[in-house]
């Protein structure tokens, strides 16, 4: 794997996966750039359990959780997408749960603080 810039999003309190995006990578052009124009492998972020995740060869996962199947040909270029959600989460989890947020609904932004 090359440079891989991976951007995505989580609920603290739950774990829960909200997506992720590749923001920047020079990975083989028909191999490695799979991680953000395979549709099948991009969804599977979603809305799902960060457990932690784990890169598994396409077709042989035992349907747990924090599985995800790796693209055929792509294997590295996938397995460095969870390694850094993985980190990330591992990272940033503890610190967001600590942080007293009240919810917010989808399109509703933050109030703006007073001076």
């Amino acid at each position: 794997a090359d440079i891989v810039l991976v951007i995505f999003g989580f609920e603290p309190d739950t774990g829960i996966l909200l997506g992720k995006k590749v923001l920047e990578s020079k990975e083989t052009p028909g191999l490695g750039d799979k991680i953000f124009k395979d549709q099948d492998f991009v969804q599977q972020f979603f809305d799902r359990p960060q457990t932690p995740l784990t890169a598994i060869k396409a077709g042989t996962g035992k349907g747990l959780p924090g599985e995800i199947d790796a693209i055929t040909g792509a294997t590295i270029s996938s397995k460095v997408v969870v390694s850094i959600i993985n980190n990330g989460v591992a990272e940033w989890r503890p610190m967001l749960q600590q942080v007293d947020l009240e919810p917010l609904e989808q399109g509703q932004t933050m109030p703006e603080e007073a001076p």
